[in-house]
């Protein structure tokens, strides 16, 4: 597939004057990489006026507060317009760093505390695609993989106030890499709120347990009942 691509050096110049309130067309900072059959921008046209007109209404809402709430449900819109894109593409952070660029009202608004003018260090993780847990789009995408279950996307959004819980717990951990245990304990935590301070020794014991079981293998009743049996331990 012939894809667009960003290169970093370009993105993190583009952003620094999209910040300093001197945004340009990215279309001149962007180049087709790749062969055969190419990617549908138009595809990615359509998207990026459905995350603005969710984003306008979103924040004049009721949630507005809940930022990862609509990270949730945008990722949800995300996933089925890339999820034929072919791995190859997938793994290049150049592919994310192109949509994190188109993206980038939705993208400057999720992380808005991050975005300094002085300080490309910090908000840079979010768009340059290096870490798969942080850059926004990427991980936007992931968070889909992960939930869909039987064409549904519930379980990405499933969570209110949720933005510790999928970066610390599923991300950012091995977790991530098996779906079904990971679609388990997001209905745990939908059905069985634990606080912070509760949540997260729960959640280092269900770590644990991929030292010594392959915990991929694990059918939904499997991963159900670990679950509850990790949860019972009494400290």
């Amino acid at each position: 597939m012939r894809y667009p691509s960003l290169a970093d050096s370009s993105l993190m110049e583009w952003s620094k004057n999209a910040i300093e309130g001197r945004r340009s067309s990215i279309e001149n900072e962007w180049e087709w990489v790749g062969s055969g059959p190419e990617f549908d921008i138009s595809a990615v046209d359509a998207l990026v006026e459905v995350f603005d007109l969710e984003l306008e209404k979103f924040t004049n809402g009721t949630k507005a507060g809940d930022r990862d709430l609509l990270e949730g449900h945008l990722a949800a819109v995300l996933h089925p317009a890339l999820e034929d894109v072919p791995m190859n593409v997938i793994d290049d952070p150049g592919f994310w760093r192109y949509l994190s660029a188109r993206f980038w009202d939705f993208v400057y608004w999720r992380e808005s505390q991050a975005f300094t003018v002085d300080n490309a260090a910090k908000y840079r993780v979010y768009i340059d695609a290096k870490n798969a847990d942080s850059c926004v789009v990427l991980r936007m995408f992931r968070r889909a993989t992960i939930a869909l279950e039987n064409g549904d996307y519930r379980l990405a959004y499933a969570i209110a106030e949720g933005t510790d819980f999928w970066r610390s717990h599923i991300l950012r951990v091995r977790t991530s890499s098996a779906p079904v245990l990971a679609q388990a304990f997001i209905m745990e935590q939908e059905q069985n709120r634990k606080k912070t301070d509760d949540l997260r020794p729960y959640a280092s014991r269900l770590n644990r347990m991929w030292a010594n079981v392959v915990l991929n293998v694990y059918d939904d009743d499997d991963a159900t009942a670990l679950l509850v049996e990790l949860r019972d331990v009494k400290l």
